[in-house]
């Protein structure tokens, strides 16, 4: 029995478009927009909410519609040079366009093809970035992580621009295909730890994931252990100083926490500011950090004792 995995394009449009509204049965909020290239029918295919309906008339109607001739058909190929953008992939199957559509991308059909094209105009609100309450410092930047994956990425790009700056991206999740990137610098990593987080991500078996807590315990060690294995953080300069010293992040979609591992007892005692400091100021105050924090554990004990 064929899934809907291994469902290819039909040439003929209809069949297409009758596949994807089975797909999305009782989905008020998905959208089939019908018109034509030239003499050919075409569709694109988007969600209410998730992408910009004015962009599309902006980017892709508007101009495609000027520039193509109303004689004879027009080729897929022909559509795709007349976009005025240029950020597009080509979709063999129709698990890849109900993919892309679930990413707020436009899917776009036409008739005779058996391919699609999924053009890049998502776009949800968001809100904008500030520094994280959590971590907050006197030196150092301003800024941290929001929910929005590839804007975390960017940031970490920012401060990295090398091209040894690996990012992989798996999903996770049955029903959420959740988006989840795992960043490292090539050169400085162990090859093998990069391994061995994929290997513990690809093993993930459920249903959705919503948050960085869930992909914590299901990838850790010791998952029955109150201590924390995987260090958190929402700062971007804290993962590029944690990647430089051969450490890799797992950025989740949806979320503004970030994982780095692997993650000791001393990596829990640093601050972010420890690296903006002289590196003997800085040494000083970390060790200090660690006395005290003996102190604050052993010392209320040895005064009950004595």
């Amino acid at each position: 029995m064929q899934t809907n995995e291994d469902v290819i394009f039909s040439a003929r449009l209809q069949e297409n478009i009758s596949h994807l509204k089975e797909r999305y049965a009782d989905c008020f909020d998905v959208v089939f927009h019908d018109f034509s290239c030239g003499q050919t029918p075409a569709v694109i295919v988007y969600f209410m909410g998730l992408t910009d309906s004015d962009m599309i008339n902006r980017y892709i109607l508007e101009p495609t519609l000027k520039q193509l001739s109303e004689d004879g058909g027009i080729t897929l190929g022909d559509f795709c040079k007349c976009l005025p953008v240029s950020s597009y992939t080509m979709l063999q199957t129709m698990d890849q366009a109900v993919m892309e559509i679930g990413d707020g991308n436009v899917v776009l059909l036409m008739d005779g093809e058996e391919r699609a094209i999924s053009l890049y105009l998502s776009k949800w609100e968001q809100r904008s970035i500030t520094e994280p309450e959590a971590e907050s410092v006197v030196r150092g930047p301003r800024e941290g992580f929001i929910e929005t994956l590839m804007v975390n990425v960017s940031m970490i790009r920012r401060k990295l621009k090398s091209p040894e700056l690996k990012m992989k991206s798996i999903r996770i999740g049955r029903f959420s295909q959740t988006e989840i990137v795992v960043a490292f610098v090539s050169g400085i990593i162990d090859s093998s730890l990069v391994t061995e987080i994929e290997s513990r991500l690809s093993r993930i078996n459920i249903d959705g994931i919503l948050e960085s807590g869930m992909i914590e315990e299901l990838i850790e060690d010791n998952p029955y252990s109150p201590f924390p294995q995987l260090q958190t953080t929402e700062r971007p300069d804290v993962v590029a100083a944690n990647l430089l010293e051969g450490r890799a992040a797992i950025l989740i979609e949806g979320t503004p926490i970030a994982l780095i591992a692997p993650a000791t007892i001393f990596t829990f005692l640093q601050s972010p500011e420890d690296h903006y400091q002289r590196y003997y100021i800085g040494t000083a105050i970390r060790w200090l950090r660690y006395f005290f924090a003996f102190i604050a554990l052993i010392g209320p004990s040895f005064y009950v004792a004595i």
